[in-house]
């Protein structure tokens, strides 16, 4: 296949500072053209880039036929430019959440079957290299039996830990989310904490561990989240040993079944452990795919799945009930 002729819609800080320049950096990939409604932020990106500036999804998609569109628009938005971009005959790129509703997943999905293109969606986290680690060692058995998995993190970093616990875990059979005592308004309202407990349908359990947050009286929210940990911590024990993964793209630690610690690894100084980095990996491996012509890594019944299972501990909490998620079904 010949460079990918690469069209990009929602130029806000996402496609700004993520999905332009990672396709700007991947060879045999072309960033032909950008849109987005506010004329300015698209300008931005297409006096840099050297690509065309639209602010109308259709009209850019008629002239300029690209190979593949990439969506990083806001959440409400993501599908009706993923199944324009679809029956226009492109392949779709998505960021996440990849939709606002796992039905509405489902139609993405379902577009992408009936057109005869690739649906991927960007769960950039799995990239990180100290991820990647971790899922080799958990596929070659090396860690023994699966028994624990504890993700603590970020409240904005939550729908890409419940995809890291699908990728490291398998299917989940069901989950549990306790309600938290909401905080007083006087104080913001919302939560100070999250907590859900997870099984797996390889018997393994797990646990999804969240900050808090709430109003702040002068705008935007309070985060409640010790900082000093980074955004996120995967904790992973089998068998045999205990993998522990720091933050987005970081060090991890692994321990034998004595728990004396075995190996280290941390980003060397000439290592790139910034987190646009991940952008680059996950759509770089999307896009070598896609001059491949096989299915995506990472893909729109992902972006299903993970929704399923954040519509479980959603009505888990609502209930205060274990809630088994429904199974995925096209």
């Amino acid at each position: 296949m010949s460079d990918l002729r690469v069209a990009l819609v929602g130029c806000g800080g996402s496609g700004t500072f993520y999905h332009a320049p990672a396709w700007f950096d991947i060879e045999g990939a072309s960033l032909i053209a950008v849109c987005d409604i506010v004329e300015e932020k698209a300008k931005r990106i297409g006096e840099k880039y050297g690509a065309k500036v639209y602010t109308d999804l259709d009209r850019m998609l008629k002239v300029e036929k690209p190979d593949v569109l990439d969506v990083a628009t806001k959440p409400p938005e993501h599908a009706p430019c993923v199944i324009k971009g679809l029956e226009a005959g492109c392949h779709v790129y998505c960021e996440t959440p990849l939709a606002t509703s796992s039905d509405e997943g489902k139609e993405m999905v379902k577009a992408a079957e009936k057109n005869g293109r690739f649906l991927g969606y960007n769960d950039n986290y799995r990239f990180a290299p100290h991820q990647s680690m971790l899922k080799k060692w958990i596929e070659s058995g090396e860690l023994g039996t699966p028994c624990l998995i504890v993700s603590t993190g970020h409240p904005w970093t939550y729908h890409h830990r419940v995809d890291l616990m699908l990728f490291f875990g398998g299917e989940i059979s069901e989950v549990y989310a306790p309600k938290a005592d909401p905080l007083p308004e006087e104080d913001g309202g919302g939560t100070r904490c999250t907590i859900s407990t997870l099984k797996f349908e390889n018997g393994m359990l797990g646990s999804l561990i969240g900050g808090g947050q709430s109003r702040n009286p002068k705008g935007g929210w309070v985060v409640f989240w010790p900082w000093h940990y980074g955004m996120q911590i995967i904790d992973y024990t089998g068998t045999n040993g205990r993998v522990v993964t720091y933050d987005i793209i970081g060090g991890l630690e692994r321990y034998d079944r004595e728990q004396r610690l075995i190996y280290k690894w941390e980003p060397t100084v000439g290592e790139r452990r910034d987190f646009p980095y991940t952008w680059r990996l996950a759509i770089g491996a999307f896009a070598e795919a896609i001059m491949k012509e096989r299915e995506p890594p990472v893909t729109g019944v992902d972006g299903v799945k993970s929704l399923l299972i954040l519509e479980a501990i959603r009505e888990s909490m609502e209930k205060n009930i274990p809630v088994k998620p429904k199974p995925y079904s096209p």
